[in-house]
């Protein structure tokens, strides 16, 4: 099975841990793999949203239809995939969450929704972070020191995994 997977990478100052929740809303963009077509709009969907498939015993995340060849795609969030994005990993590319895409391939990623981290010593969360201008910063009153996250980017990759 091809796996896409969405790798992120920033600079992190004074936090670690950063991670989305299940309900985390996912704004992206496709390619259809039968004629190339780029959807126009993000497309929105969450891991805890499942839609089922035609004859119902299989479930995504995400169906639609190509707007030129009207081929179907379906978009599913993998089961224990999701990677919190630490310390250590800062300015590095690291893994974040996989997709099994099937009949398109992801193009683009908005960091719309808000995302998770704690303090070095996780005493304080932070469960709003907004990375939808790339950077954000705040302030840590426990640990009086300034906290941030910087220069936001991601990737797509594409693996291969054995299906078991």
């Amino acid at each position: 099975m091809r796996v896409s997977v969405l790798e992120i990478w920033a600079q992190l100052e004074n936090v670690t841990n950063l991670k989305v929740t299940s309900q985390y809303e996912y704004h992206m963009k496709f390619k259809c793999n039968n004629c190339g077509t780029e959807t126009e709009n993000f497309m929105t969907f969450s891991d805890d949203n499942k839609v089922p498939l035609m004859g119902g015993k299989s479930f995504v995340n995400l169906i639609f239809k190509c707007k030129t060849c009207s081929r179907p795609s379906n978009v599913s969030v993998i089961e224990g995939s999701i990677r919190p994005y630490l310390a250590e990993d800062s300015l590095n590319f690291k893994p974040f969450v996989e997709f099994d895409c099937r009949g398109c391939d992801p193009l683009l990623f908005e960091p719309i929704d808000h995302f998770q981290c704690t303090n070095m010593d996780n005493t304080t969360e932070f469960n709003e972070v907004d990375l939808s201008e790339l950077n954000w910063a705040d302030y840590d009153e426990r640990s009086n020191e300034s906290v941030g996250i910087y220069d936001f980017k991601y990737r797509f990759t594409t693996v291969k995994k054995s299906t078991k």
